[in-house]
């Protein structure tokens, strides 16, 4: 069910509507959260690629502060990454 997420969300990314993105991504991240068969390195991997993808469509929506705020988050959890 992510990858359905997954990929609505690059589409609404390119027909630029980046609101609908960000809810979609959204729901990439819980689906990710929420499926028991993915095992937790995977999960964590899969999050975080997911929230670059979300930090990108705020970039994109100039919501600069936002994008940053993630893509730092995303330091602080992994900064070998």
């Amino acid at each position: 069910l992510f990858l359905y997420h997954q990929m609505k969300a690059r589409i609404l990314v390119d027909a630029e509507k980046y609101e609908d993105a960000v809810k979609e991504y959204g729901s990439v991240i819980e689906a990710i959260q929420d499926n028991e068969n993915i095992p937790k390195e995977t999960k964590d991997r899969l999050v975080r690629g997911s929230k670059y993808g979300l930090s990108g469509v705020y970039v994109s929506m100039n919501k600069i502060d936002e994008g940053t705020k993630i893509l730092r988050d995303l330091v602080k959890e992994d900064p070998e990454n």
